[in-house]
């Protein structure tokens, strides 16, 4: 199986059903202890990372974190639009800026999808 390093971008909440799908999809096709696979989602997508927010799709995203998926918040969108850490779901990584996690993701060789 492949190696992999992909960040999956997402701002529109509207996407995460195709986004989690994607992942899904990579992760049954790739050699998950020597990959690195994030999900940043930034602007209005981190609402979806709120624990009563995202309905079915926790479990989903309970099994991909388990795979080893990591599922990032933007500080900066999570500021914005005033959602407390404690609110998010557990699995769930900050980081100051979503961008600059991009860009340093980009940096490091990582494939950069975005739905």
């Amino acid at each position: 199986m492949m190696k992999v390093q992909a960040v999956f971008h997402i701002d529109e909440v509207a996407k995460w059903d195709m986004l989690l799908k994607n992942v899904q999809n990579l992760i049954r096709n790739i050699d998950r202890t020597a990959s690195s696979v994030e999900v940043v989602a930034n602007s209005k997508a981190v609402e979806f990372y709120r624990m009563a927010a995202n309905g079915n799709f926790t479990e989903i995203m309970r099994k991909l974190a388990d795979s080893g998926v990591s599922f990032i918040a933007c500080g900066n969108a999570l500021k914005a639009l005033e959602i407390q850490r404690e609110e998010l779901l557990p699995f769930v990584k900050t980081v100051p800026s979503g961008v600059l996690e991009l860009i340093e993701c980009q940096n490091k060789g990582y494939a950069y999808l975005k739905p």
